[in-house]
């Protein structure tokens, strides 16, 4: 078994505090690992620290950096915030590195304005391994333009976009995800965690529940009720019981409510309530149409929340358009029930993430259970999260385990043993191991927002 030693640890500190040597408005020097939306990977001194960017903005400029400066701006959470300093953290635009010049000269060749949104744009796109052509970066400018357009006047005030919604843009197209400004708009909007979707809206629903409602309101919410108590899997169940739940939720998630509404509106006669047998999901909508005509405006909008989650995973797993530039991957979010602990007294709901490799053979998507990857993400609290990712060929497994924090990743290695057997136990041999302190995060968007970490790097995992 290869399992990587513990990270290098300055003296002074303790395994538990590996960033205790910081402090608030200290200034330091650190090497850019990886950038994941506001989040980054840094090396600080040989330990390797997840912080949190004060703005997308300054993540963003990361992505073309090796080492930068930073200051240290809050340590109160269990994740440091930064803020990044020095002559270059305001360079934006074309010059002040090679990434810049080399972006100038395609839009120059390509006789493409040099201005402040094409640089953007020409940034992402080379990011994500596309060409920088004319009529690539007005398409994609002119849907993130009517987004912005849109956006203003919903809600009033300046709107504009910047890196971070170039980023998007560019990811999806890699992705070979179709293209739009309601796509872009779904995935541009702030949302909750799958999971904690789920908790407000069961929450909502019972407390609407003890209300005097109409006969028809009534029962769709309790219909409403049966199936989402069947999302999820029970931490603490047996094997059996959770396979058999997973197979539920995944069918109860897994098929597209986009499709399903498209359907219906191309056929006309049917209703939507005919369209609930086969997915029951739909009930929500429904739902949702009787309070738009009068009803409790704090479950509409809790509703209208939780399917926003469901349908940016359904989104992300669209067969693609065009031929894609990265490896597929089937991204699904399963809520995990977690047991009662110290620090809260009742079951939980946390947010689990799959994510399976898949091949296009043929016009169709293929999973080969027998030579795969898969991965499953596992927030345990705020920013405590942890990630294992294995490798299958036949029955044998490699496993990476990356954890968002060092105190996780010494109780990742300390529970290594109990997991081999575990797989042992099922028919499989864990052939290599590696444990890593890493960035992760929960957010669903995050995949598709942040770009490659840098053009120096390649991210075999993506």
């Amino acid at each position: 078994m290869n399992i990587s030693g513990p990270l290098p640890i300055v003296p002074s500190q303790r395994p538990e505090e590996p960033a205790a040597a910081l402090r608030v408005n200290q200034r330091m020097s650190a090497e850019v690992l990886q950038v994941a939306g506001d989040r980054v990977l840094l090396s600080v001194d040989g330990v390797k620290i997840v912080a949190r960017m004060t703005t997308p903005d300054q993540a963003a400029q990361l992505t073309e950096r090796r080492v930068a400066n930073f200051l240290v701006k809050d340590m109160s959470g269990p994740v440091i915030s930064l803020q990044l300093i020095g002559t270059q953290a305001a360079t934006t635009g074309a010059a002040g590195s090679q990434m810049g010049d080399l972006v100038a000269q395609l839009l120059q060749n390509m006789d493409i304005p040099l201005d402040q949104a094409n640089v953007y744009l020409a940034r992402a796109l080379l990011l994500q391994g596309l060409p920088v052509t004319k009529e690539l970066v007005n398409q994609l400018r002119a849907l993130l333009d009517q987004n912005a357009q849109q956006t203003q006047n919903a809600q009033g005030g300046q709107q504009a976009w910047g890196q971070t919604e170039a980023q998007m843009a560019a990811a999806f197209k890699a992705a070979g995800l179709p293209i739009s400004q309601g796509t872009l708009s779904l995935a541009l909007t702030e949302m909750l965690p799958l999971a904690e979707g789920l908790s407000r809206l069961r929450t909502q629903l019972a407390e609407t529940a003890r209300s005097t409602l109409s006969p028809q309101l009534s029962a769709l919410i309790t219909q409403a009720q049966k199936v989402l108590d069947e999302l999820g899997v029970d931490w603490n169940a047996s094997p059996e019981k959770m396979a058999e739940s997973l197979r539920q939720t995944v069918t109860l998630l897994g098929r597209s409510l986009e499709s399903d509404l498209a359907l219906l509106a191309r056929q006309g006669g049917q209703s939507l309530e005919q369209l609930d047998a086969g997915n029951r999901l739909l009930v929500l909508v429904r739902l949702r149409q009787e309070l738009a005509r009068d009803g409790p405006q704090a479950l509409l909008q809790e509703i209208d929340r939780f399917l926003d989650s469901v349908r940016l995973m359904q989104f992300t797993n669209s067969e693609p358009v065009t031929e894609p530039v990265k490896e597929q991957w089937l991204n699904l979010v399963v809520p995990l029930r977690t047991p009662p602990s110290a620090e809260h007294t009742q079951a939980e709901l946390q947010s689990t993430q799959l994510r399976l490799a898949y091949r296009v053979e043929e016009g169709e998507r293929q999973i080969d259970p027998s030579y795969s990857r898969l991965v499953i993400q596992v927030e345990l609290d705020k920013d405590d999260i942890v990630q294992v990712d294995l490798s299958i060929v036949g029955r044998q497994i490699g496993a990476l385990v990356t954890t968002s924090t060092p105190v996780l990743l010494e109780k990742a290695k300390e529970g290594l043993p109990e997991f081999k057997h575990g797989l042992e136990s099922a028919g499989y041999h864990l052939q290599t191991s590696q444990c890593e302190v890493g960035l992760l995060t929960t957010d669903p968007k995050v995949e598709y927002q942040a770009a490659a970490s840098s053009l120096k790097q390649i991210n075999l995992g993506v």
